[in-house]
């Protein structure tokens, strides 16, 4: 296509925008300076009183976050470092809790424990403490050996921590990116202040010296003013505390998330009634995960509220803030209208624990938690919570997502199929053919191909994976659906770029050097698939190959509501940054989209507007393939995807009203499609080409014939 149809500055725009929200988040718009903290990707030591038999579950949903945004790659999880327990308390560190996540997200994290009590640096450098202050200085060395200054959230005692900067004052400074503070009252009245919060009386000494931290403080105060004495448990203004009923989150969760929760919450007082001691202390962490889940706990527990404090620290270190609307959104998007945000401010805290503060927007280091909408704050953080706790998918072990639950493009092709397949495995390292199918004499009639020939090609390129189909000469790629690829440098977009164009492939941007990329460039390959080439230099690559909708013609101007549509249809979705049009940018409208990053069952994709004259639109020759197990879960995608003007067609096909084709299919399909019994998968072929929404019972029936 040339390049007139595309004109030169959308493409510089959208490619632009991608550079700055695209693929790893790594440059983004110029931030307020009051929103200091490092952008993703990031470090993070997680610091916690994570207990077993828990103390308080709430510890538990904040670890599950954390290791849902860095499974997501928003920052690097460094370290969990676990309060050593409190004299008294019949508790010991949940490492359990911890490697569970790492089973579930495939991270691994060192686990260390803290102090026992509060010691000085003389006290702490004495032989008779070193055992004590063990976990101390394992964390100064994971601090000295990361590759970038790291980010501290503290969501139990300050005790470590405060020890930590006092030990290490020099790397500290150097390599303490900020430090998340969740304790305290955020009441500037020091009357007030002076009833301490829990995490406070812990440590009022190593509290206090957190506020002379030679790093960057965001201070996310539990409460405004602390409950007791006639005071009731509310947020305020300057709390972070929201509650929420527990299964409004376990109903998004995946079956070993959900299994995770039960091992913890079996421990509570709630659930002594239901288990013998023996039974909720047995330590089969790995068992119980990957067991059923307990349905009757998780209705008992899930029918109780849940409190909940240190969320927004986590957002805020990943890169995100919240919308009113529950949404997790760049937290520089200025139109994202959050409902809590960073304050700069001068505050001070004496050994007694008690704070005094005042705004200061000349600060550059200190800064507290607002809670700017509080009618719409507790329902917005309980959706962006479940919507990431929702990002840990199960894994499917089936040929269709062996590397999980995807969404898989479907690519059409005439007859080449199997030839664009393998041409496309030998551009990618670590590529690989999958399954073929081949036809049978049903069907002729629709895809023109003689039995036995090729059609379908699985195929897996960088981590992707795809299907390739031979359709017929119907349908022809254009350039609302490409494939933006991520490379490290500029003799990487060199190879790969001389690969795609060779054999007929046409430039729709010429490579070259932009603003934007040190080395760019948007071809056509040989079969007419658009890709865009990328140099990203030192920036982080999170997905190799993304797929990236352009919505043109009268579907200009709804990428975002499609981000809206995808992300609340498919667990572990989400929306990510945000590049809009601004001002003079027309055609395009001020406000829409320039570029869009947001994730799909954990899959990168990208969506940005066009309303200048292109000469194409969504077709069938790129389709999204949503593989499913049940009916329960065929009769979802159906409606929901076909809602509002979407269109059914045939044979599991359908548009959304957007007019990108979906596909969505049986896993068990597939199965029978590759019965070495030509009959049952001629009489299960010629069933499926009658159907528009595929009907599993009746394959079923026709498979057994």
């Amino acid at each position: 296509m040339p390049m007139s149809q595309l004109s030169r500055r959308r493409f510089i725009g959208s490619v632009a925008a991608g550079a700055a929200a695209g693929l790893a988040s790594a440059c983004k718009a110029k931030p307020d300076p009051k929103d200091a903290a490092p952008k993703p990707k990031a470090a993070l030591i997680h610091v916690t009183d994570l207990y077993r038999p828990h103390i308080d579950p709430d510890d538990h949903f904040d670890l599950a976050t954390v290791f849902a945004l860095a499974a997501q790659g928003r920052f690097d999880l460094l370290a969990v470092m676990i309060d050593h327990p409190p004299a008294g308390a019949a508790v010991d560190p949940d490492v359990l809790a911890v490697a569970q996540l790492s089973r579930i997200t495939g991270l691994a994290v060192p686990v260390l424990t803290g102090s026992p009590r509060r010691l000085d640096p003389a006290e702490a450098s004495l032989p008779e403490n070193r055992e004590a202050t063990a976990g101390v200085r394992a964390l100064l060395r994971i601090l000295g050996g990361s590759v970038r200054p790291a980010l501290i959230s503290v969501v139990g005692s300050a005790r470590d921590v405060a020890l930590a900067a006092r030990l290490e004052p020099e790397l500290f400074r150097a390599k303490c990116a900020g430090v998340y503070l969740n304790s305290g009252s955020g009441t500037p009245d020091r009357a007030q202040a002076a009833r301490l919060e829990y995490n406070v009386n812990l440590d009022p000494v190593s509290y206090a010296a957190m506020f002379d931290l030679p790093c960057p403080l965001y201070w996310l105060p539990c409460f405004t003013v602390a409950p007791g004495g006639g005071v009731a448990m509310a947020g305020g203004e300057f709390g972070t505390y929201y509650r929420f009923l527990q299964k409004d989150v376990f109903s998004r969760l995946a079956p070993r998330l959900r299994n995770y929760f039960a091992f913890m919450l079996k421990q509570g007082e709630s659930e002594r009634a239901h288990h013998s001691e023996a039974e909720t202390l047995r330590p089969s962490w790995l068992r119980t995960l990957e067991g059923p889940p307990d349905a009757a706990l998780l209705e008992r527990q899930g029918a109780l509220m849940r409190n909940m404090w240190s969320t927004a620290g986590f957002f805020h270190a990943a890169g995100y803030t919240v919308a009113g609307s529950g949404r997790l959104v760049g937290r520089d998007e200025a139109a994202a209208a959050p409902v809590y945000t960073f304050d700069p401010i001068r505050v001070t805290c004496g050994a007694d624990g008690v704070t005094e503060w005042t705004p200061d927007p000349a600060s550059r280091d200190r800064f507290i938690f607002h809670v700017r909408d509080r009618e719409r704050y507790p329902a917005a953080m309980t959706a962006a919570l479940a919507e990431t706790l929702g990002s840990l998918n199960p894994v499917r072990k089936d040929p269709m997502t062996a590397i999980g639950l995807k969404i898989i493009p479907c690519l059409w092709y005439d007859r080449q199929a199997e030839e664009a397949a393998r041409f496309y495995i030998s551009l990618f390292e670590g590529s690989n053919v999958g399954p073929i199918t081949r036809a049978s004499k049903a069907g002729f009639e629709t895809h023109g191909l003689a039995e036995g020939e090729v059609l379908t090609v699985e195929f897996e390129i960088a981590g992707r994976r795809f299907v390739a189909l031979n359709g017929g000469p119907l349908f022809k790629f254009n350039p609302s659906v490409s494939f933006l690829v991520a490379c490290r440098a500029k003799e990487e977009v060199d190879a790969l770029w001389g690969k795609l164009a060779a054999g007929g492939g046409q430039a729709l941007m010429e490579l070259g050097a932009y603003p934007f990329s040190e080395w760019y460039g948007w071809t056509a390959d040989k079969y007419g698939l658009s890709w865009q080439v990328m140099a990203m230099g030192d920036r982080p690559i999170g997905a190799k190959i993304v797929p990236t909708l352009m919505y043109v013609g009268a579907q200009a101007g709804r990428a975002e509501e499609a981000i809206g549509l995808y992300t609340s249809i498919f667990g572990g979705s989400m929306a990510g940054d945000i590049l809009r049009y601004g001002k003079g940018e027309g055609p395009d409208r001020e406000g829409t989209i320039k570029h869009a990053g947001f994730t799909l069952a954990g899959q990168e994709f990208a969506a940005m507007d066009s309303a200048y004259d292109h000469k194409f639109a969504f077709n069938e020759a790129v389709s999204l393939m949503v593989p499913c197990a049940t009916q329960a879960e065929i009769d979802l995608y159906w409606t929901k995807l076909t809602a509002d003007g979407g269109e059914e067609s045939m044979c599991g096909w359908l548009k959304d009203k957007f007019g990108v084709s979906w596909q969505v299919t049986p896993i068990r399909l597939e199965e029978m499609l590759r019965d070495p019994d030509p009959r049952k998968v001629e009489r299960v072929t010629d069933a499926f080409l009658k159907m528009k929404k595929f009907d599993l019972a009746e394959l079923e029936r026709a498979f057994r014939g």
